[in-house]
């Protein structure tokens, strides 16, 4: 996975909305990455994309970018 893919994959717990922002994307371009990489990785959804991610040993749980609201 490329350093963008996986900038954009600890980001899946977030809001689309904030994820846009600090991205610096409008929401189609978000949509439309995510579900490039849904297939490039050949998963269902996002959730499975980042299963895949911590599965494979690219990511720990501890990368995704959670916050309290």
């Amino acid at each position: 996975m490329t350093e963008s893919e996986l900038a954009l994959i600890k980001k899946i717990g977030l809001p689309q909305k904030i994820t846009c922002q600090e991205l610096g994307i409008s929401d189609v371009a978000l949509r439309c990455r995510l579900h490039r990489l849904i297939i490039k990785y050949g998963v269902e959804n996002k959730t499975a994309l980042a299963i895949k991610a911590i599965k494979s040993g690219t990511l720990r749980a501890e990368d995704f970018e959670i916050r309290d609201w």
